[in-house]
């Protein structure tokens, strides 16, 4: 393991989501409370995005490890993998 936690990857995507996102010109926003409905906010264009951040790995078998949809109060997923971020719907 690389000692980190899982919260520490956690953390870890939503900053990858929102560089991604920062460089697409989007203005973003981060919940403090780790119990929000949505992790991130992406504004652009007097629009706002809700969004939930989920981690995805390859397992050993090769395949991709399911996603779960769990939040009724998201507008986007964005589900992030080893080397690339997926957005669900492509929205950005």
């Amino acid at each position: 393991m690389d000692g980190l936690t899982s919260s520490d990857h956690g953390a870890l995507n939503e900053l990858r989501v929102s560089i991604d996102l920062m460089g697409k010109g989007y203005k973003i926003f981060r919940a403090l409370n780790p119990n929000a409905p949505f992790d991130l906010i992406a504004y652009k264009n007097k629009k706002l995005y809700k969004i939930e951040v989920r981690t995805r790995v390859f397992k050993k078998d090769g395949t991709l490890s399911p996603g779960k949809k769990e939040r009724d109060d998201t507008d986007v997923y964005a589900w992030v993998m080893p080397t690339a971020i997926i957005y669900e719907p492509n929205i950005f």
